[in-house]
């Protein structure tokens, strides 16, 4: 503890050789999602409204975060979610695309016209790593205790 304060450390974990290359080891608060672009940049939000964006730099072999300046959430709010600009050929990024075809019937893996929010988070982890041919995997977290509940009823013809 520091200052009355618990200091916090984001961290970036290589699965396949279980280690942690990448490290913030003042990043002030919980985040709560993570995205990479195509040229290395990683961009994350966390609870104390902050959008921090870093560049991934190789030195003599060795990997680092540079972090860039951070920003306030749009309208000071709690970012729960970021992501980095549209691929052209989809007109946005691989999780609002994702989002958007889920919503629009996707996510009814039951085909009974309802989606929920646990078929909505199915569908997108695993619309997201199929669309990005496995470079992102999204995570998402509900509060403990929350139950299932309908987001979207479909009308005829599933829309």
């Amino acid at each position: 503890m520091t200052s009355g304060r618990l200091l916090q450390t984001f961290r970036v974990w290589d699965w396949q050789r279980k280690r942690t290359p990448l490290a913030d080891a003042n990043y002030g608060s919980d985040s709560y999602g993570a995205s990479w672009s195509q040229d290395g940049r990683l961009a994350t939000s966390s609870f104390d409204g902050k959008l921090r964006l870093y560049r991934l730099r190789t030195t003599s072999g060795q990997a680092s975060l540079q972090k860039l300046p951070e920003q306030t959430a749009p309208g000071g709010k709690q970012p729960f979610a970021v992501a980095f600009a549209k691929d052209d050929a989809w007109g946005n990024g691989a999780l609002t695309k994702a989002v958007v075809e889920g919503l629009q019937g996707g996510a009814d893996y039951k085909k009974t016209g309802r989606i929920t929010h646990k078929m909505l988070d199915l569908y997108i982890s695993e619309r997201v790593k199929e669309l990005t041919k496995g470079k992102q995997s999204p995570v998402t977290q509900a509060p403990g205790g929350v139950q299932d509940f309908p987001l979207v009823i479909l009308g005829e013809g599933g829309k």
